[in-house]
């Protein structure tokens, strides 16, 4: 096994972990005579706080022999991850996890490149050009799904621009009650809240619904949802205008992100760069969770293609907007907390860097979606 001489792009954050970690297990192997490669190696988030902005198992599914225990293998690992510019540090962990927290440096690079990519951010040609036909089938194949059933366009369509953002060339003819190059499983029935106390089973079309509760409403009720399940449109949610409502906080957050862009390009100098950042910034717990999140953003859609459920997408982004939210109402009473700060422009120019990255994700993301991203909300 050989190290990887390709070290992916500055914005895939997980992918350059990944290489930085494979080269490292790569020397130890030659070093201790370690024949087998563990089947992957990978990192994810964390799941307590405090301990890194990544982690990795890799030291537990690498056979070391004896002497050469998790524990034992992870530092030697780390002992070679000693001195990568993207790492700030690493740490081990219970059985012999990798706790890896970046440098400011690389989350500068990551944002400096989703901003560069704009749109572009996490596409891929994964797909090579390979020609798909979604098909949709019942859950339960006594109930056939109705020929213009509305949620075999929605699905179908956020499947299809999602296919595509990875490199596939999807037909938008789907198979309806057949098998296609990839198939999905719909549940049944759609049921529709029209008011408080009134529900109703429907198989109403699409253009119906759109004009029952609106275009975007039916779009995020259905795609929050598994698609094997079945699915409730509660219109009077879907047009509430609080943070009770999906539909409402994913669109705020894309307008919020917009006002405070706004409000910077008036706070700075008309010559300001905005690429003249603080990159200490990126050092404080709350820019790092904006970060993590903006750096799954590939991998989420990876993830809702793989499994062709775009309800990843659709959680990945309600995630994303309620960090931001969280982070402009802790704002309001901690005013070194601000994205715009009079006394420290470049401080300012990194937190609305951030910001500038949330509301590309979300539109982007949004758009596959089929859902529209105001720039405001009155």
């Amino acid at each position: 096994m050989q190290a990887r001489a390709f070290t992916p792009p500055a914005w895939d954050i997980p992918a350059r972990l990944e290489a930085h970690l494979h080269n490292a297990v790569v020397a130890l192997m030659a070093d201790e005579g370690i024949t087998d490669m563990p089947e992957a190696i990978t990192v994810e988030l964390p799941r307590r706080d405090g301990r890194g902005d990544f982690t990795s198992a890799v030291a537990l599914n690498l056979a070391g022999g004896p002497g050469l225990e998790p524990p034992r293998l992870a530092e030697k690992i780390a002992a070679r991850l000693l001195g990568n510019p993207d790492l700030q540090g690493v740490e081990i962990a219970g059985a012999g996890y990798l706790n890896l927290t970046l440098s400011s440096s690389a989350w500068a690079g990551m944002l400096a490149g989703l901003l560069a990519e704009g749109g572009d951010y996490g596409r891929s040609l994964r797909g090579e050009g390979k020609h798909i036909h979604p098909g949709f089938l019942p859950v339960d194949s006594e109930q056939p799904l109705p020929a213009d059933y509305a949620r075999c366009t929605v699905v179908g369509a956020a499947l299809a621009n999602i296919l595509d953002f990875v490199g596939f060339r999807t037909q938008r003819s789907w198979r309806i009650n057949g098998e296609g190059t990839v198939t999905i499983r719909l549940g049944q029935p759609i049921r529709l809240l029209l008011t408080r106390g009134q529900e109703i089973e429907t198989n109403m079309s699409l253009p119906d619904l759109d004009a029952a509760i609106g275009a975007d409403a039916t779009r995020i009720g259905m795609l929050m949802h598994r698609n094997v399940s079945p699915v409730t449109l509660d219109g009077p949610l879907l047009s509430d205008m609080s943070h009770d409502n999906p539909l409402f906080n994913l669109q705020y957050a894309h307008a919020r992100c917009q006002g405070l862009q706004r409000k910077g390009a008036l706070a700075l100098p008309a010559e300001w760069n905005e690429k003249a950042w603080d990159g200490q910034a990126f050092e404080a717990r709350d820019a790092r969770l904006i970060l993590r999140s903006l750096a799954l953003y590939p991998r989420q859609i990876d993830r809702a293609a793989r499994s062709g459920e775009p309800q990843w997408l659709a959680r990945y982004l309600l995630d994303l907007a309620n960090i931001l939210h969280a982070q402009y109402y802790r704002a309001l009473t901690a005013s070194h907390l601000r994205f715009i700060r009079d006394d420290d422009r470049l401080l300012t120019g990194a937190r609305l860097a951030l910001v500038r990255g949330v509301g590309t994700v979300l539109k982007s993301g949004l758009s596959l979606l089929g859902v529209s991203a105001p720039e405001e909300i009155r």
